[in-house]
């Protein structure tokens, strides 16, 4: 059964990203991408290693997707990354999943990559 934690570092605030009253994407996805990696370093100090750890996944939830990152594959634990709308998934579901979800599901997001093309879904 999984556990979920809260973000090891301080997520960006979407706030930062209206220049001007508008929306700036480039600013979004340079400052998402440095929080991941912000996020995978503290895993690595945390002495999570191994299998799948700093993976991306995400679930479909109402508008958009809750996503986590995958702090250890066994036991499954994740780490909540509060990016866009923030989106969990709900607790009993998050207890439910195993090593072999968390797999599959990485599994999934690279062969869609490798189908589409890297893009963004590198991230989710």
């Amino acid at each position: 059964m999984a556990q979920v934690y809260g973000t090891l570092v301080e997520a960006p605030n979407f706030e930062d990203f209206i220049i001007d009253g508008k929306y700036d994407r480039a600013k979004d996805e340079a400052a998402t991408d440095a929080y991941l990696e912000a996020s995978r370093k503290a895993l690595k100090e945390y002495g999570y290693e191994g299998e799948l750890v700093g993976e991306i996944i995400t679930f479909g939830v109402g508008d958009g997707y809750a996503q986590y990152m995958i702090a250890s594959v066994s036991p499954p634990r994740l780490i909540h990354l509060p990016l866009g709308d923030a989106w969990e998934i709900p607790e009993a579901h998050a207890r439910g999943l195993k090593a072999k979800d968390l797999k599959q599901k990485v599994a999934s997001k690279h062969a869609m990559a490798e189908l589409f093309g890297k893009s963004r879904l590198k991230l989710a």
